[in-house]
């Protein structure tokens, strides 16, 4: 008699202990594999901007362009906000990007926005880029800068 009481308890005991949620690992129920977690994003490094020679520099500074664009911080800012735009849709700055990838660029509202901005900050300081002698000058500008890297 006195077994069959030390029995039930001990099995109230053991069914109080398991839906209390302490639970004895059998062996079998072991994780057979480790959890990793991969990653495939690359971490940020720390790049090099480009490198100008001072002789390309002073060009620009000394072109009409950049005299206009100097009185007006609004058309840097514009300029500097388009440029962000083109690296955020994978352009590198200085290259012409392809037919493929111009068409792909204006399919973005972001890319239209920056760019109707640009042109608008250039008509407030006073310049007209379809002249033909600003696209002459534009041209010769990025020529010197992007020969130079």
């Amino acid at each position: 008699m006195q077994f069959a009481r030390r029995m039930t308890a001990a099995r109230t005991l053991s069914s109080s202990i398991l839906s209390a949620g302490f639970r004895r690992r059998i062996p079998s129920e072991r994780p057979t594999q480790c959890l990793r977690f991969l990653s495939s994003t690359l971490p940020r490094r720390a790049v090099e901007g480009p490198k100008f020679d001072p002789e390309s520099v002073a060009a620009f500074k000394a072109s009409d362009i950049y005299q206009k664009l100097s009185k007006r911080p609004e058309a840097l800012a514009a300029v500097q906000k388009f440029g962000e735009v083109m690296q955020k849709h994978g352009l590198e700055l200085g290259k012409s990007p392809s037919m493929f990838q111009a068409t792909k660029l204006f399919m973005h509202a972001d890319f239209r926005e920056a760019a109707q901005n640009l042109v608008e900050e250039f008509k407030k300081a006073g310049i007209d880029m379809t002249a033909k002698d600003v696209l002459e000058e534009l041209t010769a500008l990025s020529k010197s800068m992007g020969g130079s890297r």
